[in-house]
């Protein structure tokens, strides 16, 4: 199975992959499970407004007075060098910084909302 979309969400699949870059360039691929969760939590960090995914906020930027989201970027290099589960548990810490006694909520809510084509993984403690 080959996954060709454009669609960044569809890169949280391990597969075969054709990415479909502007100006006609493809690259084939093959992304891993780890890749592919990594994918997964970056968008848990940086929001997707598209799919109507919050995000969090960048502590980095704590001192505005509107801090912005993670970027994708800040938010690969925030979980570069993680296995999942190190990914997992840094993003639930993040959410539980940011939204309190309603983390667990909104972070499934998100995760759910991010969540293609798979079974939901088991969630213990939730």
């Amino acid at each position: 199975t080959i996954i060709c979309s454009p669609d960044k969400d569809m890169r949280t699949i391990p597969s075969n992959h054709l990415i479909l870059k502007r100006g006609g360039e493809h690259v084939l691929t093959y992304l891993t499970e780890e890749e592919a969760w990594r994918n997964f939590f970056v968008q848990l960090l940086a929001g997707d407004q598209s799919d109507n995914v919050t995000g969090i906020k960048n502590p980095q930027k704590a001192h505005h007075k509107k801090p912005p989201n993670f970027s994708p970027d800040v938010a690969r290099k925030t979980l570069a060098n993680k296995s999942k589960d190190e990914m997992e548990e840094l993003v639930q810490n993040l959410y539980e910084k940011q939204y309190k006694d309603q983390w667990k909520l909104q972070y499934q809510k998100n995760y759910k909302l991010l969540w293609i084509l798979r079974d939901f993984p088991s969630q213990e403690g939730f």
